[in-house]
């Protein structure tokens, strides 16, 4: 009973705390232990009272709402805790202000809203016009759609109303899956796993359009399915949700063609056969594409051709900067690569269970042809659409991990069944285990702490950089990034690459139907569970003493107005790091092993200047620098151990004058 009144006493507290204050760490690990513990307690009821005893292949209501209410009530506390403990970021910032003048003023001018400071409600870090979206440069109407859920309770009512589309979802994906021909077990299994990803997680918590993209997208499966069987009531209602797509983001209308595609070839494959079925989808995929090319990103008469909203315009743009690109598949390894192995957006470190799911994609073609298809056919388009559009900034910006692709992982959870069938079985379960494990244990630092889910294009991953100031240590360096000084990426990508090889060949030869005995661990697999998961984790903390970093990224350096962060898009021929104006001076720690060294600075000057760099507190002869990109000095014999450096730009006080540096970096060997 306590502990019920203590999750009465957070919820009451929303309500009245708006704002994060000292000692939140403690009572966030209380209120988070509690909430992990009620969480457990719940969804072994819910599979032991309600999912455990399903006999038939339809879910029913009575299960359905029972998936919501237990599903409902573990986000609503999540999401009133991270009321309190967090402010909104990105996106949501702009979508939350567009309501809030609606709620407040009748209009969409968010001149009051500002001037009065109304952000305050939802915003508490420093303010900045950038933030300020009309509603046709939101690309959506989605502000529309949070109105109502704000107009009765501000933020906590929008929380609230998400955490309620979340609990649907997960009905909705359940479903789908046993319809599938996933077993009840597997399926259970495996939309729990998608739905306590870390990214997915906070989508019950915050306002973004992916979270009804995702319920959107299961409806439109199961709507697939069912096309053969009853076409015309399937055509309305995958109609419906390809318009909602549409309105609430215009990139999510790629999900609602993929489907609308995917569901006219099944209803053509059974009445006219599949090889001209095959033809009309594809001239179906066509039409859809020269629709999408006569319609603005928000659907505005006036730039249906012209424009930076429009579709066209921001296909061209993309084409145009992938043809610079010296090798072809170049654009493919800067989002994909990063998409999978970076280690503040990626999924290898925030969401491994998705590798899982991709490994899993032969042996559900080959077991289940139909729904992997009709699952593969929205992901492949808009994954598509954003390669070719957005490859160049894949990561968003200022975001959660993988968030422009999280629409897309209800789909992939049909491939994670599979390959969670596959692996259920003495010794090999050990791999789902510890990625289920290390998943939830990055989901619960997301909760504990909800500042560090948001990761900035160019920085290391915001849990690793807590992690090493507490620790003293710096390891991102052997973690793999795709904007950061990472020796080891081909390593992890290799690995990486042979892992999932590996696991589509088990998954190909033997995917049974997994029985919920066949996860239980034996005594010696749970010694080799925890004892491989301790060396993992602690494996960067040694690999830190053993090699230490010898790169000062820019990006890591302190910096004030004069040397702004250069590090939102990911062009491959284009430097990352700080731009520093004249006069401007960045600094930050680097370990020197002793003995002589040469220290050269990788930049870029728009202009002729000098640099002049301060090794702790004594000054070091100034360098020309003029606009070449490496410049190499010989220190003297120094101490071992960690020092400052700091570097001061002195040029023209022009707007070219700049000097974007990169790193840099400890050499072997005196002075040349």
């Amino acid at each position: 009973m306590a502990s019920y009144a203590l999750l009465g006493a957070v919820a009451l507290g929303a309500w009245w705390w708006g704002r994060p204050g000292v000692g939140m760490l403690p009572m966030a690990l209380g209120v988070v232990a509690l909430l992990a513990a009620k969480a457990s307690l719940l969804l072994l009821l819910l599979w032991s009272a309600w999912l455990r005893p399903q006999t038939e292949e339809t879910l029913g209501w009575r299960r359905h709402a029972a998936i919501f209410l237990a599903v409902f009530a573990i986000m609503a506390m999540t999401s009133l805790w991270v009321k309190q403990a967090s402010s909104t970021a990105g996106d949501e910032v702009s979508y939350l202000l567009l309501a809030q003048s609606l709620a407040q003023h009748g209009t969409l001018d968010q001149k009051a809203t500002v001037s009065h400071k109304e952000f305050r409600e939802f915003y508490f870090c420093q303010w900045s016009d950038g933030l300020r979206w009309s509603l046709e440069s939101s690309h959506s109407y989605f502000p529309l759609f949070l109105y109502p859920a704000y107009a009765l309770s501000g933020r906590l009512g929008v929380m609230l109303f998400f955490a309620g589309i979340m609990a649907l979802f997960a009905g909705q994906l359940y479903a789908w899956l046993l319809r599938a021909g996933l077993g009840k077990g597997t399926a259970a299994l495996s939309a729990g796993l998608v739905l306590c990803m870390g990214p997915v997680l906070c989508l019950g918590q915050h306002a973004l359009v992916e979270a009804p993209g995702m319920l959107l997208v299961v409806v439109g499966l199961r709507l697939a399915l069912a096309a053969p069987r009853r076409p015309l009531a399937a055509g309305l209602g995958l109609l419906a949700v390809s318009v909602f797509l549409y309105f609430i983001k215009f990139r999510l209308a790629a999900l609602g063609g993929g489907l609308l595609v995917a569901a006219s070839f099944w209803w053509l494959e059974s009445q006219v056969g599949a090889r001209r079925a095959l033809l009309a989808a594809l001239g179906a995929a066509v039409l859809a594409l020269l629709a999408a090319l006569a319609l603005s990103a928000g659907g505005w008469p006036h730039s249906y051709f012209w424009g930076s909203a429009s579709f066209l315009y921001e296909l061209r743009y993309g084409l145009g900067i992938w043809a610079r690109c010296d090798q072809l598949w170049m654009p493919l390894w800067v989002m994909f690569g990063g998409l999978v192995l970076d280690q503040t957006f990626g999924l290898l470190l925030t969401a491994p269970v998705i590798l899982l799911a991709l490994a899993g994609i032969p042996a559900a073609l080959r077991r289940f042809p139909r729904p992997a298809i009709t699952a593969l056919a929205p992901v492949v388009v808009y994954v598509g659409m954003v390669c070719l559009m957005r490859w160049y900034r894949w990561q968003g910006g200022f975001d959660l991990p993988a968030r422009l692709y999280l629409v897309a992982f209800p789909a992939l959870a049909l491939f994670l069944g599979v390959m969670l069938s596959a692996l259920a079985r003495p010794w090999w379960r050990l791999v789902a285990w510890a990625v289920a494990l290390w998943g939830l244990a990055y989901t619960l630092v997301m909760v504990i702490v909800p500042a560090l889910r948001w990761g900035r294009s160019g920085l290391i991953n915001p849990v690793v950089s807590l992690l090493q100031k507490k620790l003293g240590l710096d390891f991102y360096h052997l973690l793999p990034s795709t904007f950061v000084y990472s020796p080891l990426l081909p390593w992890y990508a290799a690995l990486t690459a042979l892992g999932l090889l590996g696991l589509a060949w088990l998954s190909w030869r033997n995917a049974p139907p997994a029985q919920p005995a066949t996860w239980r661990l034996c005594t010696r697999e749970v010694v080799v569970l925890v004892l491989s998961l301790a060396l993992l984790a602690s494996a960067p903390l040694v690999g830190a003493k053993l090699w230490p970093l010898r790169v000062l990224e820019a990006e890591l350096m302190h910096g004030g107005r004069q040397a702004p962060l250069w590090v939102e898009n990911a062009f491959p021929w284009d430097m990352h790091g700080r731009s520093v104006s004249n006069e401007g001076i960045i600094s930050g720690r680097l370990f020197f092993p002793g003995g002589p060294v040469r220290l050269r600075l990788v930049a870029r000057a728009g202009s002729p200047g000098e640099v002049v760099l301060r090794l702790d507190r004594w000054p070091l002869p100034g360098l020309v620098f003029d606009q070449g990109r490496t410049l190499e000095t010989g220190l003297l014999i120094l101490k071992k151990g960690w020092h400052r450096v700091s570097l001061v730009w002195r040029s023209c006080a022009q707007r070219d004058c700049y000097l974007l540096v990169d790193r840099l970096e400890l050499l072997p060997g005196g002075p040349r």
